[in-house]
């Protein structure tokens, strides 16, 4: 129906001789978005699977700091207070170093907390906002044909390239 109603308008457009919206330019834009519309799914796909894909590579290079690296800063700081009480230190001395120790690891887990569930929220975000622009893709290839409206297919295309992609940076 609306690529009926912007057939309509391109008639009445040509009528009017606006330049802008001529049958030679705006016809076949308005054939091959009305056969592109079908697969606007399939293109969403696409570009989130790409992202999906840059994002595993670099979590899978990179992303190394998982809970062995938690036990490994546990384990280095539990060595040194250790090591503290094992080598005649002062027993004031020994108690200041565990609880030094202890609240410059709950610091370090509690910054840690907030970084995952500040992650977590990202993701969670990413997955309603493409949920939506999956629902807008044909109305965003619908408005790629008139130049007035061609702005909304710029916004919707950015945002779901920004939102495909957020993981990798």
């Amino acid at each position: 129906m609306f690529f009926l109603l912007i057939l309509v308008f391109i008639g009445l457009a040509t009528i009017l001789r606006l330049r802008e919206y001529e049958l030679q330019k705006t016809l076949p834009k308005l054939i091959i978005i009305a056969l592109l519309v079908n697969f606007s799914g399939v293109f969403v796909g696409f570009i989130v699977d790409i992202g999906n894909l840059l994002t595993n590579f670099f979590i899978s290079e990179t992303g190394k700091f998982g809970s062995g690296s938690f036990i490994q800063i546990w384990d280095t700081g539990s060595d040194y207070v250790d090591t503290l009480g094992g080598g005649g230190a002062e027993p004031l001395d020994i108690l200041v170093s565990g609880v030094v120790y202890g609240l410059v690891m709950w610091l370090f887990y509690a910054v840690s907390a907030l970084a995952y569930f500040a992650v977590f929220l990202i993701f969670f975000l990413r997955q309603i906002v493409l949920w939506v622009l999956v629902i807008l893709a044909p109305f965003a290839f619908a408005a790629y044909i008139l130049p007035a409206t061609k702005g909304w297919w710029n916004r919707w295309l950015s945002s779901l390239t920004q939102w495909a992609f957020v993981g990798v940076p």
